[in-house]
């Protein structure tokens, strides 16, 4: 799941731990295996998300990880295509798993909370973390619990003859976030906001009242 919270809240260490596991640790596996892959004219599929294709608030560890997967395949993809070496990848849209787990979420949004100063935590306002608590338990029932979904795309992308080289998996990722990705930015940032429905810092709210 990586660190989560505002970008305003996120050191360097907290984007490493994400990277380091999501983005660099698949580049060395990757690299490890791939003369034994160029030998066997084999197959890649990696793992990205929908949040690499489509950013969230709260999540730029977790989202710049899955969009440099996005990249690393695109690049890898077409590298290696004289290789006859097919590369494939999955974008799941929001599944039950520890990445969508209300209470883990606001675990860890409240771990980055405690390591802010007072003045940070002032200017979002004390009970900020609450707000997004219940933000976080109020999507809980749009989570989609068919994992088998996922566990068929990556089936298909292994032993298909014809296997896609994009797998958008859910029918949110269908139906709803990737055809959001092909909208202007200035309507796609206004529905994302729309869906996330993010608290506002205390600070704007005082702002508004004074």
């Amino acid at each position: 799941m990586g660190e989560l919270g505002s970008v305003s809240w996120l050191k360097r260490k907290h984007y490493y731990r994400t990277l380091e596991v999501n983005l660099l640790g698949l580049i060395d596996v990757t690299q490890t295996f791939l003369p034994l892959i160029k030998t066997a004219k084999g197959r890649i599929v990696n793992t990205a998300s929908i949040t690499g294709r489509l950013a969230f608030p709260f999540a730029v560890p977790y989202s710049l990880s899955k969009f440099g997967v996005e990249c690393f395949s695109d690049v890898l993809r077409k590298e290696l295509y004289p290789y006859g070496i097919t590369v494939h990848t999955i974008e799941p849209g929001f599944f039950t798993t520890n990445v969508t787990d209300p209470e883990l979420v606001t675990n860890s949004v409240r771990q980055s909370w405690s390591e802010l100063s007072s003045e940070m935590q002032d200017e979002y306002g004390h009970d900020y973390v609450d707000k997004l608590s219940a933000m976080y338990y109020a999507k809980k029932d749009v989570i989609n619990p068919k994992l088998g979904l996922v566990v068929n795309a990556y089936t298909h992308a292994l032993t298909s003859w014809l296997p896609k080289i994009r797998y958008h998996v859910g029918w949110d990722c269908k139906l709803f976030f990737i055809p959001i990705c092909y909208l202007p930015d200035c309507l796609s940032d206004w529905i994302t906001r729309v869906l996330s429905k993010s608290p506002k810092p205390a600070i704007l709210e005082k702002d508004k009242t004074a």
